[in-house]
């Protein structure tokens, strides 16, 4: 039972479903017990009986070190160490059978520990604060007056045109920012998200308030991002009191990896397309057909459709993988130029079928050119190219009439574009009153510091300061 419980506690944010919970008692409890049932029947016999003195040994090295090995290694490390594992076995069953009982009882000691963190975590998961989540107005309760089909495009990643000629980005990309100019769109110029991952910028756009990573660095597995995302959010509240029906296209279950109960009306996705030890990997959905699919169903009732794709994405996670900062900016640069034809051909194909629609495109956060991993970005700094690189995020909207466009306000980081939005479409000013500030928060794990700080404040100037 340990090496599920030690990953279960590694991966908290992962794994609290029923579904995980089954596939846990059935890979690490049910199946070894059959084994061993079955196998000292068998051993039993007068025939084999010499054999069962060395197959428990032997069985419980194996099983116990393999499921270690599977539930956290992968590729080439995980094959290799399979044949090690199995000739550990024979020298433990063989060499060592008279310390079986010692070892039995090593695992119980791990076992039992492994017990006490993980309802520790489920402990201070339950007791996990939502009183961030309350509005400070009635906005959920407010009655749009134009309800247009609304259709967000997240790629992942894209900085913010006011950034992406500059810094350490040095790219033209005048002909997309053109294209959209051209087709009526407003592009936000200085937009930038206040979080720095998918997750954790998803959850404050779609509840439409700040969370702070819950003040504790430490606690962001226990605060259920994707919950936020998928389940139960502000945004899906005031669509589906105005009658709208709710798409989520996805080409990566990375969103839906932990099985949260769905929200949306609808998603692209099963949840039988990925097994409960969820790894990122490549793209498994072509967003761009899955839409289209939806897109072209005769419906009457307004439809919100939100299409995530991971290009142009950001540079290297982890410090192991990358290929070093330029070589990083390149293949940014690449996979943001395969972002741009598929905007194009998104953008494209609603407004042939539904001239009348309010299309948002926006990016969840930066795509880090300049670090050479997405990691370094828990180390202090104060290099205001850097903290741009991570938090500038693209920002544009194409309004369904000439009368929304020229009310459109002034747009500033992810918390609040939906309550701009809203209160445009609802012609109703006051739901601005309540904006949360335009700060953006990052998570900090230096040699010397460790906590969360504030690194751009209400008017977009660096301010790298603790919140408590």
């Amino acid at each position: 039972m340990f090496p599920a419980i030690f990953y279960s506690v590694k991966n908290f944010g992962l794994v609290y479903s029923s579904r995980h919970l089954l596939f846990f008692t059935i890979c690490f409890v049910i199946i070894p017990i059959i084994i061993s049932v079955v196998v000292n029947t068998v051993f039993s016999s007068y025939k084999y009986h010499q054999l069962k003195k060395h197959w428990n040994p032997f069985f419980s090295f194996v099983y116990f070190f393999g499921s270690i090995n599977f539930l956290n290694f992968g590729g080439k490390l995980e094959l290799l160490l399979y044949p090690c594992i199995l000739l550990g076995g024979v020298v433990f069953s063989y060499g060592f059978k008279a310390h079986f009982s010692k070892f039995l009882f090593f695992q119980f000691l791990l076992t039992t520990y492994g017990v006490f963190n993980l309802g520790a975590s489920f402990f201070k998961y339950a007791n996990v604060s939502t009183e961030w989540k309350n509005q400070n107005d009635d906005i959920e309760q407010i009655k749009l007056i134009h309800r247009p089909n609304i259709y967000l495009f997240q790629p992942d990643g894209y900085v913010n045109f006011s950034e992406i000629d500059k810094g350490y980005y040095k790219f033209d990309n005048s002909v997309f920012e053109n294209y959209l100019t051209q087709k009526g769109f407003i592009n936000y110029d200085g937009f930038r998200s206040n979080y720095f991952s998918t997750l954790t910028s998803n959850s404050s756009l779609f509840m439409m308030k700040h969370h702070h990573y819950f003040y504790k660095p430490e606690k962001g597995d226990l605060f259920n991002y994707r919950k936020h995302i998928i389940t139960e959010n502000t945004v899906l509240s005031i669509l589906k009191n105005n009658n709208y029906q709710t798409h989520y296209i996805v080409e990566n279950p990375y969103i839906l990896a932990n099985v949260p109960k769905l929200g949306f009306d609808s998603v692209n996705i099963s949840y039988d397309e990925f097994g409960p030890l969820y790894q990122w990997g490549a793209p498994v959905h072509d967003v761009y057909e899955d839409f289209l699919t939806l897109l072209n169903y005769d419906r009457t009732s307004p439809q919100f459709y939100f299409v995530e794709f991971y290009k142009p994405f950001h540079v290297s996670v982890s410090k192991k993988g990358s290929k070093g900062k330029e070589k990083e900016r390149e293949q940014w640069i690449d996979q943001l130029k395969e972002a741009n034809n598929l905007l194009v051909n998104l953008v494209d194909s609603v407004l042939e079928k539904d001239p009348n629609a309010l299309i948002i495109i926006l990016g969840d956060h930066g795509g880090y050119v300049g670090f050479d991993y997405t990691k370094q970005i828990k180390t202090k700094t104060l290099n205001r190219d850097l903290i741009y690189s991570a938090f500038s995020a693209q920002l544009s909207i194409l309004w369904p009439s000439e009368n929304l466009k020229q009310s459109s306000p002034e747009i500033k980081s992810t918390v609040n574009v939906f309550r701009h939005v809203f209160s445009n479409l609802a012609e109703d000013p006051k739901y601005t009153k309540h904006l949360e500030p335009n700060e953006s928060w990052n998570i900090v794990f230096d040699k010397e510091e460790k906590g969360i700080f504030k690194y751009i404040d209400e008017n977009g100037e660096i301010d790298v300061s603790p919140i408590r």
